[in-house]
């Protein structure tokens, strides 16, 4: 019971387990009641926070993802998923007045000095309502520019292509449906999807898919699709999920590395998992577009990780907020270095 327990909660579907469990299992299913209770609430402070964004936000374009709009859409209970924040996307050219309009409302900055004077700048900035709840405000889907390279996410466009959704009480715009299935593979992905909660996502979005040339065709144009193809390949095999028959072959996914994601799963399979490491993640965070790049990265992964547990990074001391001069200059680096972004 314990260790069933523990597990829902390592692959952060306590709350969903609660409600499988109720008739089979009443006694694991009070276990987990607490879960349930706080993604209830969590849920319910999302709705109301993102009525408050809608309104401080008015006419700037902006868009929210993961957390919040796959809870109440694509979860197999709506308003039951798992979350710590809302995310939100807007361009690089409406960062600075986002960020004016959230501390004029009374909202707070949390990043520390040495984050914002980072250079590449960060791609998402991290506040805290007057309520106490967290949102990630991104110019980039992607934070850390090592992985942002990697990839040709069009941010623009997601935000031209967004659609209105209800998420409780309130019309929030969202990710394209197409746009959210591709990114929260790729999120999932970089994150080692190897918690089942990523793999329920994907499963929701994919089951309400019907367009699959549109997700095939932008999932090559990011360059993402060895990680659609990882994580859906996953949702298959633990979940049953539907795909087309074609869908490696229309992604692009080289034979060999198929083969190789294949052997991965079965030798380490996600729903053995007890940890949140492990080759599966490890291979997931190392997805190259072919087997010979995936093998470098990996490689290199594994030799980082080796150096890191040998000498630990020194920790950094006397970590201060960031000042109102490199929030500033923050922004300004942000909207000089997208210049050319199409507002």
């Amino acid at each position: 019971m314990d260790e069933f327990v523990d597990a829902a909660r390592l692959h952060r579907i306590a709350p969903l387990a609660h409600v499988v469990t109720r008739e089979v299992a009443p006694s694991v299913s009070q276990l987990l009641k607490p879960d349930r209770d706080r993604a209830f609430a969590k849920n319910l402070a999302a709705c109301a926070l993102l009525a408050e964004l809608t309104r401080l936000l008015g006419d700037i374009p902006w868009v929210t993802f993961k957390g919040a709009s796959l809870s109440m859409a694509s979860h197999p209970v709506p308003g039951l998923r798992s979350f710590n924040d809302i995310d939100v996307l807007t361009s690089p050219v409406h960062l600075r007045h986002a960020c004016e309009r959230l501390a004029a409302a009374g909202w707070t900055l949390l990043d520390r000095e040495d984050m914002l004077a980072a250079r590449p700048a960060p791609g998402e900035m991290h506040w805290i309502s007057p309520n106490g709840f967290l949102v990630d405000l991104h110019w980039s889907m992607i934070n850390r520019e090592p992985r942002r390279v990697r990839f040709r996410i069009p941010d623009a466009k997601l935000i031209d292509r967004r659609r209105n959704q209800t998420l409780g009480f309130v019309d929030v715009p969202v990710l394209d449906h197409c746009d959210a299935l591709i990114h929260t593979c790729v999120h999932a992905a970089l994150d080692g999807a190897n918690r089942l909660l990523q793999l329920v996502d994907a499963d929701g979005l994919v089951r309400e898919t019907t367009d699959w040339a549109t997700v095939t065709t932008r999932a090559r144009e990011w360059r993402a699709s060895a990680q659609v193809w990882l994580v859906l390949s996953r949702c298959r095999g633990v979940l049953g999920t539907p795909l087309p028959s074609n869908l490696a072959e229309a992604l692009g996914v080289p034979t060999t590395l198929q083969r190789f994601l294949t052997a991965v799963d079965r030798v380490a399979p996600i729903t053995s998992i007890r940890s949140e490491h492990g080759l599966a993640r490890l291979v997931a965070r190392a997805l190259r577009p072919a087997l010979g790049a995936t093998a470098i990265a990996l490689v290199h992964n594994v030799a980082l990780g080796v150096r890191d547990r040998i000498k630990r990074p020194a920790l950094r001391k006397n970590r201060v907020p960031a000042s109102a001069e490199t929030l500033q200059a923050f922004l300004t680096d942000v909207e000089m270095t997208n210049a050319n972004v199409r507002v």
